[in-house]
C-alpha cells in the first residue's frame, strides 16, 4: 500500500486518478464488450428498429446506432492510421478484424475471471523465452 501511495504522490492527483481508472477500466471494458455487442446485435439486427413519429422519440435509437458505428470506427481507424504511418500497407487488410481481436481479448478476460473465482491460487502463465531466436531461449535452452 505504501508503494501505491508513493506512486500516487509522484504522479499527482489527476494522473493518479487516470491510472486508477485505466487499469480497472480496461478489464471492465473487456468484460462488458461481448455483453454489449450481443445486446446491440440482437436489438438492432434481429429485432425491428422502432420508428417513432417525431424526432425526440427516435433520438435514443439514433444515438445508440451512431455510437455503435463510431465505436467500431474508433477501434479500426487507429490500426489503419498506424499501418499507413509505418508503411505497413500489407497489414492494413487486418485492421477490420480488430473487433474480432477484442472479442478474443474479452474471452480471455472472462476465462481469467472464472478461473479467479473457481481456483484463485492457480495462475496460468504464458511461457516466454522458449523460442530458439529469443535471447533467453538461446542462453538457457540450447538443446531446442
Amino acid at each position: 500500500m505504501g508503494a501505491a501511495l508513493a506512486n500516487a504522490r509522484r504522479l499527482g492527483t489527476l494522473e493518479a486518478l487516470c491510472a486508477i481508472a485505466l487499469v480497472p477500466g480496461t478489464v471492465a471494458s473487456a468484460l462488458a464488450y461481448p455483453v454489449c455487442l450481443t445486446y446491440a446485435a440482437w436489438r438492432y439486427l434481429v429485432l425491428e428498429i422502432p420508428v417513432a413519429p417525431n424526432f425526440p422519440d427516435n433520438l435514443a435509437a439514433g444515438v445508440a446506432i451512431t455510437l455503435f458505428g463510431v465505436g467500431f470506427a474508433a477501434m479500426v481507424l487507429p490500426a489503419l492510421v498506424g499501418c499507413v504511418r509505418r508503411g505497413w500497407g500489407d497489414l492494413a487488410q487486418a485492421a477490420p478484424w480488430v473487433p474480432v481481436y477484442f472479442l478474443l481479448v474479452s474471452l480471455a478476460a472472462w476465462l481469467a475471471l472464472i478461473e479467479l473465482v473457481r481456483a484463485p491460487v492457480r495462475w496460468n502463465k504464458t511461457p516466454h523465452g522458449l523460442s530458439r531466436t529469443s535471447r533467453s531461449g538461446r542462453l538457457h535452452r540450447r538443446g531446442l
